[in-house]
């Protein structure tokens, strides 16, 4: 069964059971002795009016009584009769209904409606509403009221009316979420939340804004893992295409078979290390726990680092400056390996742009909570405990402010860069591993700066 039929039916249920005991406690009431069937009302408002016009006779008097009639609204005052069976009004009085009021004003309780008067000059009075004539009657809705038939349609149009109004209040945003999750599954469409649900601040308004939340996640996911396929197939093509062609050369000129060797040697290696960058980087995008159980002197990782790029820095003309603290050493606890990837990627992307000054610096700085000017980072930890700041800067001619966005993305590739495009994207995944963060600058002197801000919560 539909959730909307099932509120629905709850909420009819409970207003026929509320109607049930209020017919109940009617039932109940209308057995009462001083209240038999008969021409006079017995309606709740005529005995209000009969002890009005009780109250004024007892202790005002006739002439009190008659100029209070004459202010009475919306309906007839009550009938007051005396003994010789006239109203004090000059209105028609029926014998057979006076009789009845008689019998019933004889004992009648405080509240009855039907009561008898003495009044100051000794006047005795019988006041009562003949039925036709009670306030209930001129009632919009007195019908309801002298008709308890008319009076159960009436409360079960209305429970429907509310049980209903209320069972959309409910549904419709459920409704609403539906239809949201089936335009979310439809290709190009970007999730979002009816204004009524943004609007809502209950539960089911969190939930839509959750759901809302999640969607764009999982939108931006996909589509980023589509573009990543995309951009793999590229990178793949080339080097297939690059070997069908040696391997076609080696066939129809044997006597460059060694030249075709070694292309095909180059771009097996190409697509070797591009698969394991990929690998990597699945790694560490995927929910795979990555170990951080070393423990290295952070410190000679760089210097490694620096000599092995150093070699090859020193063939093209390019020095590699690294300043480091005076320290003996620094040690870490974190994955040694992944780390060090991480910030060779960085070093030998800043040797790429070394520009006209033939030069990178790598810099490492170690900084206090109290000091001021800190990169943005992604953990609060690095603020709270210190951390550690290592900066790799070229000289070249900086990148695009379009491009920085997407720097660390993967098969981003920033100026005339001529690697993957997978090498800063592991790289800023692997620092934030390891609890910190990683950006790039435009410098105003020329070149880009790579920070990259490592808290000290893992160092030991």
């Amino acid at each position: 069964m539909r959730l909307f039929w099932r509120i629905l039916a709850g909420y009819f249920v409970a207003w026929v059971l509320l109607t049930l005991v209020l017919f109940g406690v009617l039932a109940l009431d209308s057995r009462t002795p001083f209240l038999p069937r008969a021409p006079v009302s017995q309606s709740l408002p005529s005995a209000v009016g009969v002890q009005i016009a009780w109250s004024h006779l007892k202790t005002g008097g006739i002439e009190v009584f008659r100029r209070v009639a004459r202010q009475w609204e919306e309906s007839d005052p009550p009938l007051v009769v005396d003994a010789e069976g006239r109203d004090l009004l000059g209105r028609t009085v029926d014998p057979e209904t006076l009789t009845v009021a008689r019998s019933l004003a004889s004992n009648s309780p405080e509240r009855a409606p039907v009561k008898s008067v003495t009044t100051p000059g000794a006047n005795h009075l019988v006041i009562y509403f003949p039925s036709g004539r009670a306030p209930s009657d001129q009632m919009t809705f007195g019908w309801l009221v002298e008709h308890p038939r008319f009076l159960g349609i009436f409360f079960a149009v209305v429970g429907v009316a509310l049980a209903g109004g209320l069972t959309a209040f409910w549904t419709r945003p459920i409704a609403a979420l539906e239809r949201a999750f089936d335009a979310f599954g439809e290709e190009g469409k970007e999730p979002t939340l009816d204004p009524g649900i943004a609007r809502r601040r209950d539960e089911i308004g969190d939930l839509g804004r959750h759901f809302e939340d999640m969607a764009l996640r999982l939108s931006r996911s996909m589509r980023s893992q589509r573009q990543l396929l995309h951009d793999v197939s590229h990178e793949v093509r080339s080097p297939l295409a690059r070997l069908s062609v040696a391997t076609e050369l080696a066939r129809r000129r044997p006597e460059r078979l060694g030249e075709a060797l070694d292309r095909i040697e180059r771009d097996c290696k190409r697509l070797d290390r591009l698969m394991g960058e990929l690998l990597t980087l699945a790694r560490l995008e995927g929910d795979g726990e990555v170990a951080l159980d070393d423990y290295f002197d952070l410190l000679e990782l760089l210097r490694v680092i620096r000599d092995a790029v150093a070699f090859e820095a020193e063939a093209v003309g390019i020095e590699v400056d690294l300043r480091i603290p005076e320290l003996g050493e620094l040690v870490m606890n974190g994955n040694a390996e992944l780390l060090h990837r991480a910030i060779e990627n960085v070093v030998r992307n800043a040797l790429q742009h070394a520009g006209a000054a033939r030069r990178i610096d790598i810099v490492l700085e170690t900084r206090s909570p109290s000091r001021t000017g800190t990169p943005a980072v992604d953990h609060p930890s690095t603020e709270r405990e210190g951390s550690v700041l290592l900066r790799v800067r070229d000289y070249g001619e900086g990148i695009e402010e379009t491009q920085l966005a997407s720097l660390f993305e993967p098969f981003a590739r920033g100026g005339q860069s001529s690697g993957s495009g997978l090498g800063l994207a592991i790289a800023h995944r692997a620092v934030l591993v390891h609890g910190g963060s990683i950006s790039a600058d435009n410098l105003a002197e020329g070149g880009v700066e790579v920070q990259i801000v490592l808290p000290l919560g893992h160092v030991v």
